[in-house]
């Protein structure tokens, strides 16, 4: 049930949402050629052979899983 209201809510919100990006690429504080990756649409290939991601948004989660890598 919270996947389809979820599903339905940011489907009726694309439009807005690519309306509030467009305003900002304007303004200047989007790079256009990355606004294709506010959608999922990755702007390089993936390279080849095994792949390990790591998400670490802030400096501190930066930091601590530099000891990871």
């Amino acid at each position: 049930m919270l996947h389809s209201l979820y599903r339905g809510l940011t489907t009726v919100a694309g439009p807005a949402v690519r309306l509030y990006l467009d305003r900002r690429r304007a303004a200047g504080k989007e790079d256009p050629a990355r606004q294709a990756e506010r959608f999922g649409v990755a702007s390089h290939p993936r390279p080849a052979g095994p792949l390990v991601w790591i998400h670490a948004p802030s400096v501190g989660e930066a930091n601590s899983v530099l000891v990871l890598v």
